[in-house]
């Protein structure tokens, strides 16, 4: 192995082992994990471990509801079948990760579990926890119970295998997380988060009335500020939706008679903490601290950033640089609510499909793929139904 192999061999190790909680000791000579007794990866080592050479690329693959009907096409009734629970990764959390098997054979088949081109099943398995599931003859269940993705990743690819001892096979991907702001789907969990079921109707209210799919305007509260209508950033962000400065002053064009507090944007942000902590500034007085209001000021300040975004010019360049713009438009957007429409349109300009691999947006890149993983998981009963965590 080349010293060049060496360390791209380093480099996609450091992405893979935490995501099974391995951990790498750096040593002179390289990783000195038991890389082979761990990993077995053989000495076909490129050849697994071949990435697709632009990443990207593959992101844009449209994963739409069509796209998932297709992934569940009816088969032979005589074939194995592989489902993975959750279906959709979890980039904001760790999270369970059950496989499911169903095979008529009495006998176990053969298993394969890939990350990024690793075989990586005897990790797996080593963590697994097996079951046989006694409410349907057949089917066997296989739990890691903490899986962590790194929502800075662009992608992550996850493979499963199953060939069964009559020679069928069965594949299945663990897909990524889907998000369509404007597709009306009710909030269905909101996971660890535990914001009152009023809370919750006012979110799905004002997300009605201006368009935006209820559990996408949860999903950014989630992010923003984990549902507590108090929290103020250091960034000078405030309320549930942390609405800075410079979005309130281009809100307040539209809603003049919004509650302002004296020159809060111009006090110092501690100051700014305690006033709101003993109450001196409040919902009454400060709009930002109205829930409904911050729910109101938050998307309205996305419809602006919708309204620059759909520009002919900015709209031309989408459809030339993206095979799925409206995957891309979700994410320009959240990107500009996080880091400003200017910085975004330059990475983009500048970039083209590369753009959230800019550094000066490396920050949004967690906050979006955060934001599209909430927004799916809010909305998939699935997840209730399958896998308690």
């Amino acid at each position: 192995m080349t010293i060049g192999e060496k360390q791209d061999l380093r480099t996609r190790l450091g992405k893979l082992l935490p995501i099974l909680g391995v951990s790498v000791l750096a040593g002179c000579a390289g990783p000195s994990t038991p890389l082979g007794a761990i990993w077995k990866l053989g000495p076909d080592l490129a050849g697994q471990a071949e990435l697709d050479a632009d990443a990207s690329e593959r992101a844009e693959k449209d994963m739409d509801f069509e796209d998932l009907k297709t992934a569940f096409a009816p088969r032979d009734p005589e074939d194995p079948q592989v489902n993975l629970h959750p279906r959709h990764q979890v980039l904001h959390a760790a999270r369970a990760l059950r496989i499911s098997i169903d095979d008529r054979q009495p006998e176990w088949g053969a298993l394969t579990v890939k990350y990024d081109g690793f075989d990586v099943t005897d990790a797996f398995m080593n963590q697994a926890k097996v079951s046989h599931d006694v409410r349907k003859p057949g089917r066997w269940n296989l739990e890691v119970s903490d899986i962590r993705l790194s929502p800075n990743q662009l992608e992550h690819r996850i493979q499963v295998a199953y060939r069964s001892p009559s020679g069928r096979t069965a594949t299945r991907s663990l897909a990524p997380p889907v998000c369509r702001e404007r597709l009306p789907l009710s909030i269905l969990r909101t996971e660890d988060f535990k914001p009152s079921k009023s809370l919750v109707r006012v979110i799905e209210s004002i997300s009605g009335k201006t368009g935006f799919n209820p559990s996408f305007s949860a999903a950014l509260i989630a992010q923003e500020s984990g549902f507590h209508s108090r929290r103020v950033s250091w960034a000078r962000a405030i309320g549930l939706t942390q609405v800075t400065p410079l979005a309130e002053s281009e809100l307040l064009n539209r809603y003049p008679k919004w509650p302002q507090f004296p020159e809060l944007n111009e006090i110092p942000v501690g100051q700014v903490k305690l006033l709101v902590l003993s109450g001196h500034v409040h919902s009454g007085n400060e709009w930002r601290l109205n829930p409904e209001l911050s729910i109101l000021g938050g998307l309205t300040y996305l419809q602006i950033l919708e309204e620059r975004w759909s520009k002919p010019e900015n709209e031309a360049l989408i459809r030339s640089i993206f095979r799925n713009p409206n995957r891309a438009r979700t994410q320009l957007l959240l990107a500009s609510y996080n880091s400003g429409y200017n910085r975004v349109l330059s990475a983009l300009q500048r970039n083209g499909k590369g753009w959230m691999n800019s550094p000066e947006l490396k920050e949004a890149r967690k906050y979006v793929n955060r934001i599209i993983s909430f927004c799916d998981h809010f909305s998939d009963k699935e997840d209730d139904d399958e896998i308690q965590t």
